[in-house]
């Protein structure tokens, strides 16, 4: 056996191993997802929901907020234009809610040093009465269940906890390439925001004194990703993030694989900006790529030396990596079901057609997710909802111009808003 075979042969195991503990102890974690979080705890609170454009489940989304199991809380709306086609779907909910559950705001001075959905929350933030204790926010692609806001702030309860954070799950509504490698590239990356301590904005809760000590406001006057920055400045500040498994958020809309690689980069790029985390992450892309092309030469190699034994026991532990991430996939795919059926959601199921397309749906996610974290390496523009931003590095971005959203009249299509 070669030196190349053997060092192939190590950095396999060594992969498959390291994948497999981290999926078990993530299995564990998620197993606590389906216990309610109990607080005689609740202050007021103030949700934050930016919108730009009509997310296709933005009705659910708003329904929901309407219908929480607390006792004090506000939703505050914030939209960036007064042409934004997302208030045809806010004009009911304004006729029908009371002001002291819904305020609703346009974005007066975007900044052009942040991007619209920063500028947005700062904008809320800096105008809330002294009497909201907690902020909570979330994206317009969420859906929350009746117990939500009560499961995110309790957790807050506890002093130490600075921050409370949830995670979203793609559900795989359909047989399309795009819908099926985000959802196998979203496995991976729950288990990696769980061991970072990554918090989700889409569904996260702060206290708003943490807020003023640590600077918040102003880091996000000059951010990119609002979620990004706040997991910078947490980790700076040393404070405690809790990450709840009950707050795994549905997700229904379909993707195209181009609508998800350019997503992907946009994610992934945010990544960039949250600090030390970023390492992480692209240390484990570089990771990925390494071992895989070794073991390619190996095999190869051996192939051509007729080493007939060294090629099947290096094609043997590569199969068994793949055979792994499978039964990793659909281990966690069982266990998050099971919280997501807790909460009274019904999960869409994928076809049998579709099922059969996983593991390639898992090569092709190995493959675009180093790809793409070698593009942003370089790339410093990105567009967000039709806006040109260019990132100029960790604390300075640039917004290049200003259109209202353009899209349909109506929420004609379960696609995501890129």
């Amino acid at each position: 056996m070669t030196t190349l075979t053997l060092l192939a042969a190590v950095l396999l195991l060594l992969l498959t191993v390291s994948h497999a503990v981290t999926v078990a102890a993530f299995w564990c974690y998620l197993g606590r997802g389906v216990r309610r979080a109990e607080s005689p705890w609740r202050p007021p609170v103030a949700v934050v929901l930016p919108l730009r454009g009509r997310d296709p489940f933005l009705a659910a989304t708003l329904a929901g907020l309407f219908d929480q199991d607390y006792p004090d809380y506000t939703v505050h709306v914030i939209v960036d234009s007064d042409q934004d086609p997302v208030w045809e779907d806010l004009r009911p909910w304004l006729a029908k809610t009371l002001p002291s559950r819904l305020c609703v705001q346009l974005l007066e001075h975007p900044g052009e040093s942040c991007s619209l959905k920063a500028g947005s929350v700062v904008q809320v933030v800096e105008r809330l009465a002294p009497r909201f204790e907690v902020l909570a926010f979330l994206d317009a692609d969420v859906t929350p269940h009746a117990t939500w806001l009560r499961e995110l702030v309790a957790p807050l309860g506890d002093g130490t906890v600075a921050a409370v954070t949830g995670q979203r799950w793609y559900a795989v509504t359909s047989a399309e390439w795009g819908t099926l490698t985000r959802f196998v590239w979203n496995v991976g990356a729950v288990a990696q925001i769980w061991l970072n301590g990554i918090v989700w904005a889409g569904s996260l809760a702060l206290r708003r004194q943490t807020i003023d000590e640590i600077g918040l406001v102003e880091a996000w006057r000059r951010a990119f990703s609002d979620d990004g920055v706040a997991t910078r400045e947490l980790r700076r500040c040393r404070r405690r993030v809790c990450l709840v498994p009950q707050l795994l958020m549905l997700n229904r809309e379909g993707i195209s694989l181009a609508g998800f690689f350019r997503w992907l980069q946009r994610q992934l790029l945010s990544t960039r900006h949250s600090g030390p985390v970023w390492y992480i992450v692209a240390g484990h892309a570089v990771n990925l790529v390494a071992t895989h092309v070794l073991a390619a030469s190996a095999i190869v190699a051996a192939l051509a030396a007729h080493d007939r034994a060294a090629s099947l026991a290096l094609a043997a532990l590569w199969g068994l990596y793949w055979v792994s991430s499978l039964i990793a996939v659909v281990a966690i795919d069982r266990r998050v079901c099971r919280i997501l059926g807790s909460q009274g959601r019904d999960v869409p199921r994928p076809a049998p057609g579709t099922a059969l397309r996983l593991l390639p749906g898992i090569v092709l996610a190995h493959v675009l997710s180093p790809l793409a974290v070698a593009l942003i390496r370089f790339r410093r523009r990105v567009s967000w909802r039709g806006i040109e931003y260019e990132i100029l590095d960790a604390e300075r971005t640039r917004r290049l111009g200003y259109a209202p959203f353009c899209g349909p009249p109506a929420a004609s299509t379960t696609r995501s808003v890129l």
